[in-house]
């Protein structure tokens, strides 16, 4: 099963450490995992996710309206991977 999963950031709070926690242990049964996230300033956990071998890519842009580029990119990005 492909599983995407989208939070507004990837600091290091407790909503963003459960979501490292669950995707982790979705890849170790086999899934394909990416994690989405909004915010860019607030990707701490990206590389933890990286090194687990998962995906996290960031929809959203520190320049101009987020919403809209974040609409681009989610669009792109879900045509791609096309999550179950």
């Amino acid at each position: 099963m492909r599983l995407l999963f989208l939070i507004k950031g990837l600091g290091l709070g407790g909503a963003e450490q459960h979501v490292l926690q669950v995707a982790t242990a979705m890849q170790q049964r086999g899934h394909a995992v990416r994690v989405a996230y909004l915010l860019p300033h607030k990707g701490e956990l990206a590389s933890a996710l990286y090194e687990r071998g998962i995906d996290a890519v960031c929809w959203g842009t520190a320049q101009g309206p987020w919403w809209r580029t974040a609409w681009r990119l989610a669009w792109q990005d879900m045509r791609e991977f096309r999550p179950d």
